[in-house]
């Protein structure tokens, strides 16, 4: 990547298909280095990209190379990886990668440089035990109702009441 580049943290949320993790969600928030030498972030810019197309959405909405932050990202880069060109400097350490680099063509002929590195790599916990180790506040992860979203009804209204009957305790 060169000295101007932007720096994004995302997470996939799926659901089963057939015994097949399919991507319905990616959460992102990107900050854009704006001189590489003083380190300097701009202000973060989040989104959340959702329904089956979530994937080509959020790599569409990259405005130049990227530096992508995955907490396993063995798990995630598998939804970026066949889309992407130029796969080289891959890195795993058993079945954890570690890193991978590539392009993204966008569907009007540019492209980007993308840079996968995983957070579990060098924090090798889960995400909810990250702020004890760094001494801040306890954040609560909201529970998550994985079995109800699917290919039939991703795009349907779901009320409360039927969220809450598939979230495990």
């Amino acid at each position: 990547l060169n000295k101007n580049f932007n720096v994004c943290f995302m997470d996939t949320e799926t659901f089963l298909d057939n015994g097949e993790h399919t991507a319905f969600n990616i959460e992102s928030t990107t900050y854009k280095y704006n001189n590489f030498d003083s380190m300097r972030l701009s202000k973060p810019n989040t989104n959340s990209f959702y329904g089956i197309n979530c994937v080509k959405e959020f790599l569409e909405s990259l405005t130049g190379n990227t530096l992508i932050y995955m907490h396993n990202a063995a798990f995630d880069f598998r939804f970026i990886l066949n889309k992407m060109y130029d796969h080289e400097h891959y890195i795993s350490s058993g079945n954890r990668l570690k890193t991978i680099q590539g392009k993204y063509i966008k569907s009007n002929g540019s492209y980007v440089n993308i840079v996968i590195k995983c957070t579990l790599a060098f924090l090798n916990t889960k995400l909810s035990n990250l702020p004890s180790m760094f001494g801040l506040k306890k954040i609560e992860k909201a529970p998550y109702p994985y079995d109800l979203i699917n290919r039939e009804n991703i795009n349907s209204f779901i009320p409360f009441d039927k969220c809450c009957e598939h979230i495990k305790d």
